[in-house]
């Protein structure tokens, strides 16, 4: 039988955050953040490439995958959330820069890295979407033997993303399937799932209402059933939390994580 493997892990500045005012921002407190989280019960770390650029400095002083698995924690997973103000429509040759710049920090490392299409680099409808997939499936090849991967998050019907995805012979690129953002466009989570079971390579979770992160609800059919579709499509990569941050945001982070594992529970 099919079973939910343990692997949780957080974004990187929600437990020792700068600011509870503010989400995506690479916290200052990151080497004391990463005993923090593993405190509490995560098993992995997604690191965060900030708008701001602090990570990728970071970068050229510290190998921050390694500080995390020196603080007993797994990090497979890398948010670039930098790269939201990078459109692949008007500047292809400055969204390649970057993406390769983390893709050269990164390379042997068995690094998932999420490329979220949004903001200046949003997606709109299908036909963006092709064109997007078919500039992405000539970079596709070149990950190929690096041991790196790309998970892109799209924010149309996962009709939409299963029909043009399949055009394209991709190896090492996937999806990011995101519970809260999904949850609130009113998408049925097991069925979205499902139907990408081929695809996903990435998980957020998290819950939304009225366009805002909110703690994880106990008690909600969606997420019952989008944990039963992660059982059922075998999912074995990392789960990460991009949940709100609250007033207390270790205890917030304790909490989220107990939820999600009572959902775990329950499905296996």
């Amino acid at each position: 039988m099919n079973k939910i493997t343990s692997k949780i892990g957080i974004m990187q500045g929600r437990v020792l955050p700068d600011s509870t005012k503010k989400l995506q921002i690479f916290p200052k407190k990151w080497k004391e953040e990463l005993p923090a989280i593993k405190k509490i019960g995560f098993d992995y770390i997604e690191l965060l490439d900030d708008k701001e650029g602090r990570f990728r400095r970071l970068l050229k002083e510290y190998d921050v995958v390694e500080k995390a698995n020196e603080s007993g924690l797994k990090c497979e997973t890398i948010c670039g959330f930098s790269l939201c103000d990078y459109s692949l429509f008007r500047d292809e040759g400055l969204f390649f820069e970057k993406l390769e710049e983390l893709v050269s920090a990164f390379k042997g490392k068995n690094i998932v890295i999420l490329v979220p299409f949004f903001f200046e680099n949003k997606i709109n409808d299908r036909k963006e979407l092709s064109l997007i997939l078919e500039k992405l499936s000539k970079y596709d090849n070149s990950l190929d033997g690096k041991n790196l991967y790309l998970s892109l998050e799209i924010d149309l019907p996962a009709e939409i993303i299963k029909d043009e995805f399949q055009k394209f012979p991709f190896k090492n690129t996937g999806i990011c399937y995101d519970l809260g953002n999904n949850l609130e466009h009113g998408y049925n989570l097991y069925d979205d799932i499902i139907l990408l079971k081929d695809y996903i390579n990435h998980i957020h979770i998290k819950d939304k209402e009225g366009g805002k992160n909110i703690r994880i609800r106990e008690d909600s059919e969606q997420l019952r059933g989008a944990f039963r579709a992660i059982k059922e499509i075998s999912f074995k990569g990392p789960m990460i939390l991009e949940t709100c941050i609250a007033p207390d945001p270790q205890e917030e982070a304790e909490k989220n994580l107990k939820t999600v594992e009572k959902y775990i529970n329950k499905t296996n």
